[in-house]
């Protein structure tokens, strides 16, 4: 195996952007920093929702939950980590847009 020199700028941003995922604080041996990437939980689903008529997916595309129309029409929350953004979110002359986010994506209901 060859040996390769590296910032430690470098490993300190990679150390810092694991950080920023899992929300830890401590130190990341470079020994331990694939366990760590390997271990962060991508996406907001666990794979086990089906498809129905209203689905909600996350930024990369993972399915996070799903409602029959009557389901969706009930809901008086979307999914957790969702919150509605009232600068964004209006209704005027009987339109309405509801704009929600997330902290990785935007979701707008008209």
């Amino acid at each position: 195996m060859a040996d390769y020199l590296i910032q430690d700028t470098t490993l300190t941003g990679i150390a810092d952007a694991i950080r920023g995922k899992t929300g830890g604080t401590g130190p990341i041996p470079v020994s331990g920093m694939a366990g760590a990437i390997s271990g962060i939980q991508t996406g907001g689903g666990s794979g086990s929702v089906s498809q129905k008529e209203v689905n909600f997916y996350d930024y990369d595309g993972t399915l996070v939950a799903a409602y029959t129309v009557a389901e969706a029409q009930a809901l008086t929350a979307l999914p957790d980590g969702y919150a509605l953004n009232a600068e964004m979110s209006y209704e005027d002359s009987g339109f309405r847009q509801l704009c929600y986010e997330s902290s990785d994506d935007l979701i707008i209901f008209s």
